[in-house]
């Protein structure tokens, strides 16, 4: 996210938070976000490279080469918007994600108990029992 826009209203739905998720993975604990500033600060831009975050759409870098159809971005980035998706409807819904973004592999305190602590698993773990 730029700084102008950052200044500017911004969508929160299930693609703005996973490109933010996604972004910030490195900078989050438990929810706390730290960090070098210059690092944090470049993750935040980072995150509106996927989203438009003035609508909540995903943005053309996504729709255009080299993405597109020429690689699975597109299509990874909104099955976890889509797996965000569920938590909407129903709290039930949400323990399909979590249990994936869940492993042995994984210490008791990173254990996804929430949808942003799925996404941060899914983030920085990404092969541990996602198939």
């Amino acid at each position: 996210m730029t700084p102008d826009q950052a200044s500017r209203a911004v969508v929160v739905n299930e693609r703005t938070t996973v490109a933010m998720a996604l972004a910030t993975a490195h900078f989050l604990d438990q929810g706390d976000l730290s960090g070098p500033s210059r690092g944090v600060q470049s993750a935040a831009h980072i995150a509106g490279i996927p989203v438009d975050p003035a609508k909540g759409l995903t943005a053309d870098r996504l729709h255009n080469s080299p993405n597109g159809d020429e690689t699975r971005t597109e299509k990874t980035f909104n099955s976890l918007a889509n797996l965000m998706s569920l938590c909407v409807s129903s709290q039930s819904e949400c323990d399909a994600p979590f249990f994936a973004a869940n492993s042995s592999y994984l210490g008791a305190f990173d254990q996804a108990t929430d949808t942003l602590q799925a996404l941060l698993d899914i983030a920085l773990h990404p092969r541990i029992n996602l198939g």
